[in-house]
């Protein structure tokens, strides 16, 4: 597992490990460092899930979406999920965490790149300051 802040930025880059047992473990750390970089910053964090490395299959996904969406700070509207993945598993995956009761409906972004998401994250922070 690798967790990058990005210096002077609202942003988390998260690699999980091909080992899923570690999964809930992770999932916990990498948001209890977004809490803290919330609280640091007093702005909203931007939480890149860097899954290309991953061998994703149907089962170390659902094990990934339980994990995830039992944190609390899964739910937190200031902690956003940009997931960076690509593939019709990926897809379903986001598009279950969107729209199903049972993984809260959350509003997870997809993204094929690492590049797309972070476009994505610094574009959202700059609209937040000039609306401020």
């Amino acid at each position: 597992m690798q967790i990058h802040r990005l210096k002077d930025e609202p942003i988390i880059i998260y690699e999980p490990t091909e080992d899923t047992r570690k999964t809930f473990d992770e999932i916990q750390q990498v948001l209890a460092e977004a809490e803290a970089l919330k609280q640091e910053m007093q702005c909203r964090v931007y939480r890149i899930v860097d899954l290309t490395n991953v061998n994703l299959d149907f089962s170390s996904m659902m094990m990934g979406m339980a994990a995830e969406t039992s944190q609390a700070g899964y739910r937190d509207p200031d902690i956003v999920t940009i997931l960076v993945a690509s593939g019709n598993l990926a897809e379903f995956g986001a598009k279950a965490l969107r729209e199903q009761e049972q993984y809260g409906k959350a509003d997870v972004k997809l993204f094929s790149t690492k590049d797309e998401a972070l476009a994505f994250a610094r574009a959202e922070i700059a609209a937040q300051s000039s609306d401020t």
